[in-house]
């Protein structure tokens, strides 16, 4: 082979990595976040949505995207992703699910007037989205504990009272993991995967624009 075409085959391997095999995909640009819902908490704002699974174009991701949260509207938001990547002025990071509330997204009363959300599958992120933050004003007290004991078949059974102001639903908390989201018109609940051993059981009240604190907590022992 002559040196110009030794020269030809070495730039055409190092272009496209080895012969007969596919130049690597980039990563998909992860759909902007959708189904986002604000809500008033005991000490500010929490902030869940609907988990980002499709990019741009409604393709699958091969996992849910990263959720970044930042104070202030974009791109005024700090920190501008010129770089690639968030910096340390992100308020928190995590997914986002329709019924659970991601860790860290909870802002301090008077502190913000906007949130900027955008998603991050791959070091490439989506489009942001602006969430302004109303006025705060604390949410209504937590509702009654509930009262617990123990069901035929070794379950754990429920009741309580509705809350006092006007929920949709009730979270139910078991040894600080939610377990269940029950409609707010029930008064019963059975508990049909309670581990064996001391359990303690919260309530928490979801109405359209709040999240209550827990309720006193409510501990039984199951055989």
């Amino acid at each position: 082979m002559t040196t110009l075409g030794r020269l030809a085959l070495s730039g055409l391997l190092i272009s496209c990595g080895v012969a007969g095999r596919p130049r690597a995909e980039h990563a998909a640009v992860p759909a902007q976040p959708a189904g986002l819902t604000l809500r008033r908490v005991p000490l500010g704002w929490s902030l869940s949505g609907d988990a980002i699974t499709q990019d741009e174009r409604g393709e699958p991701l091969p996992t849910p995207a990263t959720v970044w949260v930042y104070d202030g509207q974009w791109p005024c938001a700090p920190t501008p992703l010129t770089s690639g990547m968030p910096g340390s002025d992100a308020i928190a990071r995590g997914p986002l699910t329709p019924t659970s509330l991601a860790t860290g997204l909870e802002f301090a009363p008077g502190s913000f007037r906007s949130v900027t959300v955008i998603a991050e599958s791959g070091g490439r992120f989506g489009a942001p989205l602006t969430q302004p933050l109303p006025e705060w004003s604390p949410p209504p007290p937590p509702p009654e504990a509930p009262l617990v004991y123990l069901g035929h078949g070794e379950t754990v059974e429920l009741t309580f009272l509705p809350p006092s102001a006007p929920a949709t639903h009730l979270l139910l908390v078991r040894n600080g993991l939610t377990v269940a989201q029950i409609e707010s018109g029930a008064f019963t609940y059975t508990d049909a995967s309670a581990p064996p051993g001391l359990s303690t059981y919260h309530l928490i009240a979801l109405g359209p624009d709040f999240r209550t604190g827990p309720s006193s907590g409510v501990a039984i022992m199951r055989p």
